[in-house]
């Protein structure tokens, strides 16, 4: 697919990452081998381009007991420097 928005000009420059807890739907339980009402991840991604239009859309829902978030954190032209111990960065 970024071979696709590339090939228009395309270039996804940011997004927009929601994480909540919910139990799990009956409908999609079967679909994580999960007992109904077992605790899942909602994950919604929106991606925008250069431009700031949206490009790009994901909705997934994770097994709660198989996932691992991973981010870094920065500071970008204009904004404040990372405060000391903030956000459990050990500075």
């Amino acid at each position: 697919m970024y071979t696709e928005l590339a090939a228009r000009g395309i270039v996804p420059t940011r997004a927009r990452y929601t994480v909540h807890s919910s139990l799990v739907p009956p409908d999609e339980a079967p679909l994580l081998d999960l007992d109904e009402g077992a605790p899942v991840l909602h994950i919604e991604q929106l991606t925008y381009d250069q431009y700031g239009r949206p490009c790009e859309y994901n909705r997934v829902v994770y097994r709660a007991d198989r996932y691992r978030f991973h981010a870094t954190l920065t500071a970008g032209p204009g904004t404040n420097p990372p405060v000391p111990g903030a956000l459990g960065t050990g500075f």
